[in-house]
């Protein structure tokens, strides 16, 4: 089997594997929206004739044919090769024994950030650059963002709010311009709002070369973009059969389960967990909070589980962590940012505590809430 490098760590990989299998694998992480475990590369995919986005019937404008297809993914999965410098896409990429990988760079990140400013000036963005982001509550919003850009049903648990967390948000990103698209409630099981749809073809690879069924295609406009809808106007003359096997691909919140009962859902497909950004936390000890700078800043205490169990700002992280070495001795594990506003981002990490538990811990250990 190929044996190559990645990070200056060797990887054993498997002989039909590509970059991004054998990362994945030896659980490095490459970020990416187009790729699934489950499915087929998105790279040779054909377009169908049109496309229907609720009534709007959307012709395709290419002539591709089966030995090209769609040319390539979204791109973010791409890496650098240490010997040359070449940025390639890692989900394409066949290994090759010897082979050396930098999976991190300051060319890697700009080209990432890139592509993910185009991904985002079609896609509402306000729920990951809005200043209250972490600690939106959801029930009303300070920062008066329209309805239209708000947080959507996946907001927390959405696969590009992670990614955009780790790859980072460029300045350059451009505000999202309403685009009006349909937002269907009408039919059984599923709900589909186009706005939040950005093209990664996974729900029609998932319906055509997992199912069978071919009940959602793509076609490209007249710009030469990707547009992703069901085959008649409705996803019943279609011929879906409701499996809910694209909702369980989407890394948006384009297709929606409704979460009714039916029996139709035995049929529903496990997929496997695609590969999540990192956690970026310390284990808490001595050692590692003085490596914390004496600066304004809030930070986490975990337990084993890492689950928080305090969070507090402070003028002095690294003085206030070596107290907290002292009084929390179920804390396991931590992580900090700097931030003047400190006081501002505690209360935003308590309300991202609280929207995702419901209520404000215990520590067990003499304190009654995260203060």
């Amino acid at each position: 089997m190929p044996t190559i490098t990645i990070n200056g760590n060797p990887v054993t990989a498997q002989t039909d594997d590509t970059i991004l299998q054998a990362a994945t694998r030896a659980e490095i992480y490459i970020p990416t929206l187009c790729y699934h475990p489950d499915l087929p590369p998105r790279k040779g995919g054909l377009p169908v004739e049109a496309v229907y986005q609720g009534e709007i019937r959307i012709e395709n404008h290419s002539a591709r044919t089966p030995a090209d297809g769609i040319e390539s993914g979204c791109g973010l999965c791409v890496v650098e090769t240490a010997d040359t410098g070449e940025l390639i896409p890692s989900c394409l990429t066949p290994v090759s024994d010897g082979v050396r990988i930098v999976t991190e760079s300051e060319a890697i990140k700009a080209r990432r950030q890139g592509i993910l400013a185009e991904i985002l000036a079609g896609h509402p963005h306000a729920c990951l650059t809005c200043a209250q982001h972490q600690g939106c509550s959801r029930t009303q919003c300070s920062a008066n963002v329209p309805d239209n850009e708000r947080c959507c049903p996946k907001f927390g648990n959405c696969e590009l709010q992670k990614l955009a967390e780790y790859v980072g948000i460029s300045l350059s990103t451009v505000k999202w311009a309403p685009t009006g698209l349909p937002v269907l409630n009408g039919e059984p099981l599923l709900t589909r709002n186009y706005n939040l749809c950005i093209s990664c073809t996974r729900c029609v690879r998932a319906c055509r070369d997992l199912r069978g069924i071919e009940a959602i295609g793509f076609i490209f406009d007249k710009e030469g973009k990707v547009k992703v809808g069901s085959v008649a106007p409705s996803l019943k003359d279609s011929g879906c059969e409701f499996c809910t096997s694209c909702v369980e691909v989407c890394p948006t919140g384009a297709i929606m389960d409704k979460g009714l009962k039916s029996p139709d859902r035995h049929r529903r497909l496990a997929m496997r967990q695609i590969s999540a950004p990192p956690e970026h936390l310390l284990a808490f000890t001595e050692e590692n909070v003085l490596k914390v700078p004496t600066a304004e800043g809030a930070f986490r205490l975990m337990d084993e589980d890492k689950k928080p169990i305090a969070i507090k700002g402070t003028a002095n992280m690294q003085q206030l962590l070596l107290e907290c070495l002292e009084t929390y001795e179920s804390a396991k594990h931590f992580d900090y940012e700097e931030d003047k506003m400190f006081s501002r981002r505690e209360s935003e990490l308590i309300q991202q505590y609280l929207q995702k538990y419901g209520e404000m811990p215990s520590s067990g250990e003499g304190e009654d809430d995260l203060f």
